[in-house]
């Protein structure tokens, strides 16, 4: 269970950010718990004013390239509520993903596997996703109703497993 304090205190925090987000010109992108980087910025920007629908962000490690994500997602929901977004992520960072989506973006994520995904009526904001959800096709994407992508450390995964996201995505 959740400390309604610390419950109440993000959710103030969040609308503050929310605030500052559309002070500028990215809308809620500056939204997330993070002073951004000049090139997290620009890589921002650069993704959500582009004409082309495929990013790979592909920064040293410890450069914020979970941040950029995040700050993605957020402009995308700001500008559209109802936005979806599915995360495929190596088993060993869905915790990290499943922290930084709440900390960071004010978001609970849901997890496929969990039994209360399947309990859940409307379709979760942000779904996190393990490579063997794809394998044993616990999990599909649905073009449908889910809006975007993101693939963290693609080169782990299998490239069976990959082959499958890309034809689930692109048929």
């Amino acid at each position: 269970m959740t400390d309604p304090y610390i419950t109440f205190v993000s959710g103030v925090q969040a609308l503050r950010r929310q605030a500052e987000a559309m002070s500028w010109g990215i809308g809620g992108a500056l939204g997330v718990a993070a002073d951004p980087y000049p090139h997290q910025l620009s890589n921002v920007h650069r993704i959500l004013t582009d004409i082309r629908i495929r990013h790979l962000i592909a920064d040293e490690v410890g450069l914020g390239k979970t941040v950029q994500a995040l700050m993605i997602i957020n402009a995308l929901r700001w500008q559209n509520p109802s936005h979806r977004t599915v995360i495929i992520a190596p088993e060993r960072l869905i915790g990290q993903w499943q922290v930084e989506v709440w900390t960071r973006a004010h978001v609970s994520a849901a997890l496929v596997w969990d039994a209360e995904y399947e309990r859940i009526d409307e379709q979760p904001s942000i779904i996190l996703v393990r490579p063997k959800d794809i394998q044993d096709r616990t999990f599909s994407f649905d073009k449908q109703s889910q809006d975007l992508l993101i693939i963290d450390e693609p080169q782990s995964i299998s490239i069976e497993i990959m082959r499958k996201i890309a034809a689930e995505c692109s048929g």
